[in-house]
């Protein structure tokens, strides 16, 4: 790269700020050959806008986000604005020649999310979607057990993504209890997450059936005002492949007591493994054994010999966290831009017939999810089951 690569980030809150920290490390963590220039930030709301400019350096700062995307020294624009402006702003970065990095859902259904893609793709232009999870060493492990047959024939997975953020009938109204800001509601905020992993591993399933449910029908805003909830607030869904793997997924923010319950499952003929985000730093894996008495799940504490965590730490047991896997993902995605060996594809899970993946998710990848989410939703509609589409 002949010149610093300008970012730009539509959004002043929690995941646009951890976007700029992870920005800030990269070079140092991942990619020491790259550094970025923080050219242009946005929030609509003044205040917010100078603190979170002031705070990361930004040249500019802007109330209008097009103005974000039409300035000359934004090279690439990082979205993290509410999930219905999603759409609207990638499309047009994208028509205006920048790179993309979008937090999900890129869209609210796959049609959205096609014409992304290929718009992507027409421009020749990088992209990547914030499947935040899938940067965790420890899923690069599970796909490597996967690719490497450690595991056998895969017969069955099971995944939740479970909190207890709307549990209480007391819990103020939140934009994300409206359709039409936040989308279905936990079957694409949280399903997100975990389909994603299975099409990464997998590839599209044939075909599902699922149910969506609304817990808590009304809720107070902060005014004291009783706003109706139109969004779900837990889904469930069955999943199959033609190639014979099937499981369960559940999602719900309603699940007292669990706080980020990302919990997900894969059994095959010679073994198993066990990917609980509770405790992000470690994978429990199940290999069969020719003596008995040594069979058993066994934990695996993620350390440097698995892929990016000596960038970090020198050793097992210090943890990485969610924050860490943001620097992961944004130093892969800065590699691919700049087209070093950090953005290469890596190995060929089972049931991908030989494609390589990335490591890290793209508007292709979401494209993919976005038609699982609306098949479920779908199928909750019909009450039957859906067949997806393999084009």
């Amino acid at each position: 790269m002949t010149k610093k690569l300008g970012i730009g980030i539509i959004g002043a809150g929690y995941i646009s700020c951890a976007h700029s920290i992870a920005f800030n490390s990269v070079a140092a963590i991942m990619q020491p050959n790259l550094d970025v220039n923080f050219a242009a930030c946005c929030s609509p709301f003044p205040e917010e806008l100078a603190e979170f400019k002031d705070r990361f350096n930004f040249d500019a700062g802007y109330e209008d986000w097009r103005d974000l995307v039409n300035d000359p020294a934004v090279d690439l624009v990082i979205i993290g604005s509410p999930p219905n402006l999603h759409f609207e702003q990638a499309k047009l970065a994208l028509e205006k020649g920048k790179h993309l990095l979008a937090e999900k859902p890129v869209a609210f259904n796959a049609d959205e999310c096609k014409v992304l893609y290929e718009l992507a793709k027409a421009n020749n232009l990088h992209n990547a979607v914030g499947f935040t999870y899938m940067a965790n060493p420890g899923m690069f492990l599970a796909r490597e057990l996967i690719a490497e047959k450690k595991l056998g024939e895969i017969y069955s997975f099971n995944g939740h993504f479970l909190v207890d953020d709307f549990a209480y009938p007391d819990k103020p109204w939140h934009w994300s209890c409206d359709e039409k800001i936040g989308g279905y509601g936990t079957t694409d905020d949280l399903g997100y997450h975990i389909v994603g992993k299975l099409v990464t591993l997998f590839g599209l399933p044939s075909r599902t059936v699922g149910c969506r449910q609304t817990k808590v029908a009304q809720r107070k805003d902060s005014e004291g005002n009783i706003r109706p909830v139109t969004s779900d607030d837990m889904a469930s869904a069955i999943l199959e492949y033609e190639n014979g793997i099937s499981g369960i997924i559940q999602v719900s923010r309603t699940a007292t007591g669990r706080d980020q319950f990302i919990h997900l499952e894969v059994n095959g003929s010679k073994g198993s493994f066990i990917l609980d985000m509770e405790s992000m730093n470690e994978i429990s894996i199940f290999l069969r054994e020719e003596d008995k008495r040594l069979e058993g799940f066994r934990r695996v504490m993620i350390g440097p010999e698995h892929k990016n965590y000596s960038r970090f730490c020198p050793a097992a047991g210090h943890g990485l966290g969610f924050n860490d896997f943001i620097i992961i993902q944004n130093g892969h995605f800065l590699g691919e831009i700049a087209g070093t060996s950090e953005g290469t594809p890596e190995g060929t899970p089972e049931g991908r017939g030989g494609e390589t993946y990335k490591a890290i998710a793209d508007l292709e990848m979401a494209w993919k999810v976005q038609k699982v989410i609306d098949a479920i939703a779908t199928s909750s509609d019909t009450e039957k089951w859906v067949d997806l589409a393999q084009n």
